[in-house]
């Protein structure tokens, strides 16, 4: 017909009753016409060797067009999902389970739709006893635990894709090992590390419905794989739309508001009566503030991951998504400096914190390079490169005189502000680093790695103590307590551990996942957010 097709051979012999079991399947994927599936053509035997005959997909494919290690947009994923859901519920109803979904068989057609390929491959190899198609390194990173133990389910396609949407939105896959079997271990018994951890943006209820994708029971997944997608386009959107739309007013049309009246340098405060949660044992009716926007800060290209007040307050740093870090003047929003480096861009930067005399900036994001900004000229001073991937998390000692950060590269560095040396690293732990605390006294380091909180001592580089906890681990004001939040999803605790590693006290009561904390400066209360806002009273 003069048209391009693709041809694939599936190397190995067949018997007699391989040759039937091949025919037949190829028969069953052949009648297969669904808009998001890759057509077989043809199919037969060269030299007893079995092949099909397929439409060629001119685009290549997902991994082609995002290699690994590249996050993707959100709103594209949510198209990607939609049609690799649609292709898999038509499969489903025909009693087809695809077994091997990976960005590697998602296809792009002429046009830019996308079309699963592979479909039927796997089961047909998994059906003759002398055909080996599936290469196990490459696949078990999608496998489902039911799978892995032989008992595939549609649900097992479900979790697959569910594992592909996470790795588009963190830029890695969940789990990692150095074999096919410990991956596979982290499948049958591991939660998947926080989504909410590796992408700071990305709301918690996109995380909780991948989650349930993932669920190692099959059965608590979504009852299909079409209502997953549904459910991830709908939450997509609700987070998209702002609950409150909010006039602009610019800072010269504003009233005046003293010092002590603003917030982020962006509201203006206004009390009124709310309810608000207090301590363990009530709620009660507390004046709180309600905030009017002043002026908004609109210079900015894509989503911003990180903002930080300057010690003294005059100034605020901003960075994200659009590769530059802005300087601005908290009075005015007058833009100070945009820095860019050395070279023509940063990658996306994930943090940005001030020094504490406010003289310098430290930046760090997807280039893999810890950056130091003098802030009174704007120019680069410092570059930090012995991560080897990309690190999350900077915190300054409180002396201002080094650094920590952490990452990826499941290490945590310290070293000299004023030179770049490196000082000591601690690789005793495993699994991505999003959080680096000093203790107000400079001797010791917390950070959060997996579902740990490790206290390091910084002068002997030793581990002073470990336990579980999540999402981020703060110091009270006086350096003698850690909070932190069980990783229990069910229970979310915020527990205060002393010291030497012995739990001092817990709080319970949110109704959700709890994803940040702080104590107040004179270290009476403890704030933390989730899907709402509680204030306890620190325990004497």
């Amino acid at each position: 017909m003069k048209t391009l097709a693709a041809v694939k051979l599936l190397y190995g012999r067949l018997t007699a009753q391989d040759i039937e079991a091949f025919t037949n399947e190829a028969k069953t994927l052949a009648a297969l016409k669904h808009p998001h599936i890759l057509r077989v053509l043809d199919f037969g035997f060269a030299q007893a060797l079995p092949f099909l005959v397929m439409d060629y997909a001119p685009g290549g494919t997902l991994r082609e067009r995002h290699p690994s290690g590249t996050r993707v947009p959100l709103a594209k994923i949510i198209s990607y999902v939609k049609q690799i859901a649609s292709a898999l519920t038509y499969a489903h109803a025909q009693k087809l389970i695809h077994r091997d979904i990976k960005p590697e068989n998602m296809l792009i057609d002429a046009d830019g739709t996308l079309l699963l390929g592979d479909f039927g491959i796997v089961t047909t190899a998994h059906s003759t006893a002398s055909m080996k198609t599936i290469d196990n390194t490459g696949t078990v990173h999608y496998m489902a635990p039911e799978q892995i133990n032989g008992k595939p389910r549609p649900q097992s396609d479900q979790y697959a894709l569910a594992i592909v949407t996470y790795e588009w939105l963190a830029g890695e896959r969940p789990f990692r090992g150095s074999s096919p079997i410990e991956i596979a271990m982290h499948h049958l018994s591991d939660p998947p590390p926080s989504l909410c951890q590796r992408v700071l943006s990305l709301p918690a209820a996109i995380e909780h419905t991948i989650f349930k994708a993932l669920a190692k029971d099959p059965n608590l997944r979504f009852p299909d794989v079409l209502t997953f997608a549904q459910e991830l386009e709908q939450i997509s959107q609700q987070a998209r739309t702002p609950p409150v739309i909010q006039r602009s007013i610019h800072k010269e049309n504003a009233p005046s508001v003293p010092r002590h009246q603003q917030a982020l340098a962006l509201t203006r405060l206004a009390s009124t009566r709310l309810p608000f949660s207090q301590t363990l044992q009530s709620q009660r009716t507390h004046d709180v503030v309600q905030g009017a926007t002043l002026f908004m800060y609109e210079h900015i290209e894509g989503p911003v991951r990180s903002v930080a007040w300057s010690p003294r307050g005059y100034f605020l740093a901003s960075a994200g998504n659009d590769r530059m870090i802005r300087i601005w003047e908290e009075k005015t929003g007058k833009t100070k400096h945009i820095l860019h480096g050395k070279r023509e861009t940063l990658g996306k930067v994930n943090i940005v914190i001030w020094s504490p005399d406010g003289k310098y900036l430290a930046s760090a994001g997807d280039d893999g390079i810890v950056h130091l900004w003098d802030v009174a000229s704007g120019k680069e001073v410092l570059q930090y490169t012995k991560h080897t991937r990309t690190p999350y998390t900077v915190a300054w000692s409180p002396d201002g005189k080094r650094l920590a950060s952490a990452g990826a590269d499941d290490t945590v560095h310290i070293w000299e502000a004023a030179s770049g040396k490196e000082l000591s690293r601690y690789q005793g732990h495993t699994g991505t680093i999003r959080a680096v605390a000093w203790s107000p006294d400079g001797h010791n380091l917390a950070f959060i790695s997996g579902f740990k909180v490790n206290i390091l001592e910084v002068a002997s580089n030793k581990q002073l103590f470990q336990y579980e906890g999540s999402n981020t681990v703060v110091w009270s004001p006086d350096g003698h307590y850690l909070a932190s939040i069980s990783p229990d999803e069910d229970d979310q605790i915020i527990c205060i551990h002393e010291l030497s590693g012995k739990l001092y006290f817990t709080y319970r009561g949110h109704s959700g996942e709890v994803n940040t904390l702080a104590w107040s400066p004179d270290g009476k209360q403890i704030i933390s957010g989730g899907y709402e806002v509680r204030v306890w009273q620190a325990r004497e």
